[in-house]
This record gives C-alpha cells, structure tokens and sequence, in this order.
C-alpha cells in the first residue's frame, strides 16, 4: 500500500500489491496475502463506520464487504 492514498485504497487492487512488494509469493502462502488485503478492507471500514458519515450499505460497497464481513468490527 506504498504511496497510496486512503480514500484510493478501496479501489485498488490490493492483492497483486502485496504480492509485488514481495517480490513475488510460492502460491501456498498467497493465502496470506488474501487475509492482510481483508485486514485493511475491515480496518478501512471500521474507520467509516466511527466517522459516521455513511450507512452501512455504503460502507459495504466502498470496502468490498461481503455480507459475513460486514457485521465484523475490529476491536480496539
């Protein structure tokens, strides 16, 4: 997520990035991978929802929130 901009993380495609910045991954650990995009998908929209400035929905969308994903919040 190197020089990225928070409102453009949701819109880029986050995985190949983690992938590159790596220098490549053995394909039993892009699963790893996969788990770190999801992180910051649900810490992004965790912001959201403390902001409070868009509903639910419109969380859901921006962040690429499937249905089990969007009743997860992180904790602090």
């Amino acid at each position: 997520m190197k020089n990225i901009y928070f409102d453009n993380a949701t819109t880029t495609a986050l995985d190949s990035d983690v992938v590159k910045a790596l220098d490549g991954l053995v394909p039993v650990k892009i699963h790893c991978s996969l788990l770190a995009e999801e992180a910051i998908y649900l810490a992004i929209a965790d912001y959201y929802r403390k902001e409070g400035k868009m509903t639910e929905e419109e969380i859901k969308k921006k962040c690429n929130l499937k249905e089990h994903q969007s009743c997860c919040h992180l904790h602090n």
